[in-house]
């Protein structure tokens, strides 16, 4: 494991991200849910969800990286979107995704959350499609595919249409997805969320998904 990571830092040095333009766009929005004074739901452990969904993130942005495919990223640290760091605003932090999204809308808008229950007997990994574009239903059976696959979760749930209650799988033009990792307030499911060298393999059926897309 550690031999890869340092394989994977060497060659991200030597990936540089040009400037986007509508000429030069992004293939992919990676949107990890949450972040800063919003931490999502508290995994049974403790964990804040918003800290998993950025760690998976990042690491499919490494891969992304490696594969030399165009992407960005809605944050690349532990700190919301809404443009202030002074407080936070649920609504203008969805709304500055949405805006990024309506700035590239040729490219698929993964978001990355992990789940919650109060049954703490709920688990398993389930991916959500938009409701705006025809093919979000087909990124979404791509992930679903490579995850079950790879046989990396405990019980792999059925692709569904987003919630209406979702704002930005109901109003993002792009193809949408919506990745539900685990439940964090399940103990199997936490103890695979809670491990790096997991995240790492999801990361990675993550983008061989996406990519196959």
């Amino acid at each position: 494991m550690k031999t890869f990571v340092f394989f994977l830092s060497f060659f991200i040095v030597f990936f540089c991200s040009l400037p986007f333009s509508a000429e030069n766009a992004p293939e992919f929005i990676i949107d990890a849910g949450h972040g800063g004074a919003d931490g999502g739901a508290v995994g049974i452990d403790g964990t804040n969800e918003k800290d998993l969904n950025l760690d998976v993130a990042l690491k499919l942005s490494d891969l992304f990286y490696l594969a030399g495919v165009g992407h960005i990223m809605t944050r690349t640290s532990d700190c919301d979107t809404d443009g202030d760091p002074s407080s936070f605003r649920k609504r203008d932090d969805i709304l500055a995704r949405a805006s990024l999204a309506a700035e590239f809308p040729s490219a698929v808008f993964v978001m990355i959350h992990m789940n919650s229950s109060t049954g703490t007997n709920d688990k398993g990994f389930q991916v959500f499609y938009g409701h705006k574009s025809s093919e979000s239903e087909n990124v979404a059976k791509k992930i679903y595919s490579a995850v079950s696959g790879a046989e990396l979760s405990n019980r792999m749930r059925e692709v569904k249409k987003a919630p209406s209650s979702v704002y930005l799988t109901e109003t993002v033009e792009n193809p949408a997805v919506l990745v539900e990792c685990g439940f964090i307030s399940n103990t199997e499911d936490t103890a695979l969320l809670t491990d790096e060298c997991y995240r790492q393999k999801l990361a990675l059926v993550l983008l061989s998904a996406l990519v196959g897309y």
